[in-house]
C-alpha cells in the first residue's frame, strides 16, 4: 500500500507541474494568435481525448506521466515532410509564420510558468508556517571546523554571512550557497548565556563535489534533539504493547537485557525487530515488572518492527522547536528571493556537474522524485509544497538549458536566427536534435542509476 501511496502522490506531483509548465506554452499561443491543435498530459498513447464543441484544441491524457506537450498548428511543419499542408486561410495562426519574437516568448513561457508556479507556493508553506527544531548546536566533533572556529554545545545559530537562518535547513541552504563562492562562513550565533558573538569558520571541501552532502556532518556540528524519555503516554487497545500488558505511565528500563536511555533506543530496536518476541522490564509504580511483547509490523513500512506505544513528552519538549510563519507580504517577498535563490543555485549546480565540480550522484530520477513525493505528502502540507515548490524551480531551470529538443535549445536556435537572418538550415537542425536526445538518454542513465543505488545499495 506505501508504494500505491507513493506512486499517486508522485503522479499529482508531475501532473500539477506538467499542467502549469505546459499551460504557459498554451496561453502565450493562444494570446498571439496561435491555432493550438493539442494539448497533452504524459506521452505515448491516449488514454482520454476531450475536444469540447467549437473548441479548436483536443486535450489529451497519455499512458506514460513522465511529461506533456503542447501541438501547435505548423510547429515542425518546415522540417516534416509528411505533415499536412497549411490552408491559406490558416497560415497567419501557423506557429511557423509567426515572427520570431512570437515564437520565441511562446516557447520561454514553459519556463517562466514553472519557475514563477514556485511563488505562490513557497508563499502558501511561509503563511502556513513550520514547527521546527531550533538551531542549537548539540555536540561539536572534536578538530572539525566547527570546533576550531569556537562553536560548544548551546550556541543557537541565528544567521550566516548576514543572511538570517531561523532552521536547519534554511542553514543548510545558506552555508551550500556561500560554499559557491568562498570557503570563509561568519556564523553569527547567540550562546547558551545569551551572548551574540560570530564564528568566523572555513570550509576546505568543495560540498558540491562531495556524494553525500551531509553539510552538519562536515562542519563537524550535531544538532540538538531533546531527549524523550522511554515512558508511556498511550497504548491504544489491541496493539501489541496492550496484550503484553503495558500501560499509560509505564517507564521502559530494558529490553532483552538492553538498557533503555530514552525513547529513540525503544524505536530502534523494536523497529529492527518485525514480527519477534522480546522481553521487556518496566517500572510501573516504583515496582519493576517483566512481560513478554510480541512485536507486530509497521502499518506503512512491513519491514519494521511495531509496538504500538506512544511516548509522554517532557514539559519542557515544546520549547526545543520554534514555529518559523510569516504574514501575506513578508511571505512574498521570501517566496520571490527563494525562488530566485534556488534557480540560482540549480543553475550553478548544473554548471559544476558539467565541469565535474559537482558529483553526478546528486543527479536525482523519476524513482528518487516518487520517493520524495511520498515522504513529502507523507510529512505534511507545507512540506509538499516545498517539494513541489524545489522541482518546479529544477524543471524550469532544466527546460531553459540551451539543448536541442528542450525549450532552451529552441529559443538558442532563434538566437541564432535573428543574428544570421534565417532559420538555421534543416541538417544542422537533425544534427541538434539527435545530439541532444544522445545527452538527455546520458542524463536518464545516470539518473536511474543513481536512483537503483540510492534503493538497494545505500
Amino acid at each position: 500500500m506505501g508504494i500505491v501511496i507513493t506512486i499517486l502522490w508522485f503522479l499529482l506531483a508531475i501532473s500539477i507541474l506538467v499542467v502549469v509548465h505546459e499551460f504557459g506554452h498554451f496561453w502565450v499561443a493562444r494570446s498571439l494568435g496561435v491555432k493550438v491543435l493539442r494539448f497533452a498530459i504524459g506521452f505515448g498513447k491516449p488514454l482520454y481525448r476531450w475536444q469540447p464543441q467549437g473548441s479548436e484544441t483536443e486535450y489529451v491524457i497519455a499512458a506514460l506521466p513522465l511529461g506533456g506537450y503542447v501541438r501547435m498548428l505548423g510547429e515542425g511543419a518546415a522540417n516534416d515532410d509528411s505533415a499536412e499542408p497549411i490552408p491559406a486561410e490558416e497560415k497567419h495562426r501557423a506557429f511557423n509564420h509567426k515572427p520570431l519574437w512570437v515564437r520565441s516568448l511562446i516557447v520561454l513561457a514553459g519556463p517562466v510558468f514553472s519557475l514563477t508556479l514556485a511563488i505562490p507556493l513557497f508563499v502558501v508553506m511561509f503563511m502556513l508556517g513550520t514547527d521546527t527544531l531550533r538551531p542549537i548546536v548539540g555536540d561539536v566533533i572534536v578538530d572539525s571546523p566547527a570546533a576550531r572556529a569556537g562553536f560548544i554545545t548551546g550556541d543557537e545559530i541565528i544567521a550566516i554571512n548576514d543572511k538570517t537562518t531561523p532552521s536547519w535547513p534554511d542553514i543548510n541552504m545558506a552555508i551550500l550557497e556561500e560554499n559557491l563562492d568562498s570557503d570563509q562562513l561568519n556564523i553569527q550565533v547567540k550562546t547558551a548565556q545569551g551572548e551574540l558573538i560570530t564564528h568566523h569558520l572555513t570550509i576546505t571541501d568543495n560540498l558540491l563535489a562531495q556524494e553525500d552532502i551531509d553539510v552538519l556532518k562536515i562542519l563537524g556540528i550535531k544538532v540538538r534533539v531533546p531527549p524523550v524519555p522511554a515512558v508511556l503516554e498511550e497504548v491504544p487497545q489491541d496493539q501489541p504493547a496492550h496484550k503484553a500488558g503495558l500501560q499509560a505511565g509505564d517507564r521502559l528500563l530494558l529490553v532483552d537485557d538492553v538498557a533503555i536511555k530514552d525513547w529513540q533506543d525503544w524505536q530502534r530496536y523494536v523497529a529492527e525487530r518485525p514480527n519477534q518476541t522480546v522481553v521487556v522490564t518496566y517500572e510501573r509504580n516504583g515496582v519493576q515488572q517483566i512481560t513478554k511483547l510480541h512485536l507486530g509490523q509497521h502499518p506503512e513500512q512491513k519491514d519494521k518492527g511495531y509496538s504500538g506505544t506512544r511516548p509522554a513528552m517532557p514539559k519542557d519538549y515544546d520549547n526545543a522547536f520554534t514555529l518559523v510563519q510569516y504574514g501575506f507580504g513578508e511571505s512574498a517577498l521570501k517566496s520571490v528571493q527563494r525562488t530566485y535563490d534556488y534557480s540560482l543555485l540549480t543553475l550553478r549546480m548544473m554548471g559544476r556537474l558539467v565541469t565535474g565540480q559537482a558529483s553526478i550522484k546528486h543527479i536525482s530520477g523519476p524513482v528518487s522524485i516518487a520517493d520524495y513525493a511520498g515522504q513529502s505528502a507523507k510529512m505534511g502540507l507545507v512540506y509538499f509544497l516545498n517539494f513541489l515548490a524545489v522541482v518546479t524551480i529544477g524543471l524550469g531551470v532544466l527546460n531553459l538549458l540551451p539543448i536541442p529538443v528542450l525549450d532552451g535549445g529552441h529559443l538558442l536556435l532563434y538566437a541564432i536566427e535573428a543574428v544570421k537572418g534565417s532559420p538555421v538550415p534543416e541538417k544542422v537542425l537533425i544534427v541538434g536534435q539527435n545530439i541532444g536526445v544522445f545527452l538527455l538518454a546520458i542524463l536518464m542513465i545516470v539518473a536511474l542509476h543513481n536512483d537503483i543505488t540510492r534503493l538497494f545499495f545505500k
